[in-house]
């Protein structure tokens, strides 16, 4: 064999080794973003890891999933599994958000929707549809609630980060940057250790939070009954400010007595949404006690809600006996 046929080989191995490593590199990667978006670790639920026996025999989807009685101020735990698991919240970030603005501001207090803070709204978002002008704290905290309008996080982040800024001709996006500085102070205060937030409405995989620091600010939330009356309703009529009337649909299918899931017993609170993860936060109020049924990292809408109905039903029946 010619010295330069070895060479030409030799140039041709190398160049099919390139492509192998390639793809084998193309594949991991593929794998490792279809596990980010797709799953989450899989959260054994069995009889022996349940607390409270009244929820033997009910069928469960493995996902991190927490189910307390709400006693005033304090969660009584009767079922806990996944609770050292760090999901994607989504818009169940929203929760963190005004639990950062009801600690600062009143719901009569007036914020101003930029039109520069809509055109950071990310596609395929879920909206409040608001446009440009000034709203009470009350609309823009129903607006997160009950359409789970990221419009109107990104507006809220937009117009306190100018204010926070002392500056009002700052750039939209740096705005949100010195928002976020803030409202990660907040979380910090509070003592929110599994939460990072890099997003005002929860739209993004690199967000983080648990079981333990949601039921906290849900907990938290849950003693202002304004809040709590704003979420219960499928259908939330609003006047805002400039005197425009009109309504939103809850994006909580246990409140639609049109859904499969209906559930009369729920009285709030949250949604929360990304391709692959369902995450749901309900109260059920049976039998005079008022309870926290959440699930995260669900793999699809279905599960999250035919989790939340199974509970329910338990807890009724263990009301009963």
């Amino acid at each position: 064999m010619s010295v330069s046929h070895q060479a030409l080989t030799s140039r041709v191995k190398f160049k099919i080794l390139i492509v192998l490593l390639s793809l084998c590199l193309l594949t991991i990667l593929g794998l490792l973003l279809h596990f980010k978006i797709q799953s989450l670790p899989q959260v054994p639920i069995t009889i022996e890891a349940m607390e409270n026996r009244s929820f033997e025999g009910i069928n469960l989807h493995d996902t991190p999933t927490l189910v307390a009685r709400i006693d005033k101020d304090q969660l009584t735990p009767l079922f806990e599994a996944g609770d050292d698991i760090l999901c994607p919240p989504a818009s169940l970030a929203k929760l963190f958000l005004i639990d950062y603005l009801l600690e600062k501001y009143s719901y009569d207090d007036v914020f101003h929707v930029y039109p520069d803070a809509l055109e950071l709204v990310p596609e395929n978002s879920s909206l409040a549809w608001l446009g440009e002008g000034d709203y009470s704290l009350r609309d823009l905290i129903a607006a997160l609630l009950v359409p789970s309008g990221n419009d109107a996080a990104y507006a809220i982040a937009v117009d306190l980060g100018r204010r926070l800024s002392g500056d009002l001709e700052i750039d939209a996006q740096t705005a949100v940057d010195r928002f976020l500085e803030d409202f990660h102070a907040h979380l910090k205060k509070r003592s929110y250790d599994d939460t990072t937030i890099t997003n005002p409405s929860g739209f993004s995989y690199d967000d983080l939070s648990s079981l333990k620091d949601l039921s906290k600010v849900i907990l938290r939330l849950y003693q202002d009954p304004e809040l709590l009356e704003m979420s219960k309703h499928a259908i939330y009529n609003f006047t805002w400010l400039s005197g425009y009337e009109g309504s939103w649909k809850n994006t909580n299918e246990c409140l639609d007595q049109e859904s499969p899931y209906y559930e009369a017993s729920v009285i709030g609170i949250k949604t929360g949404s990304l391709e692959g993860i369902f995450n749901l936060a309900c109260i059920s109020r049976l039998h005079g006690h008022d309870y926290l049924i959440l699930t995260l990292g669900a793999s699809s809408n279905e599960i999250r809600y035919e989790n939340t109905v199974a509970i329910i039903q338990a807890l009724r029946n263990m009301e009963s006996k």
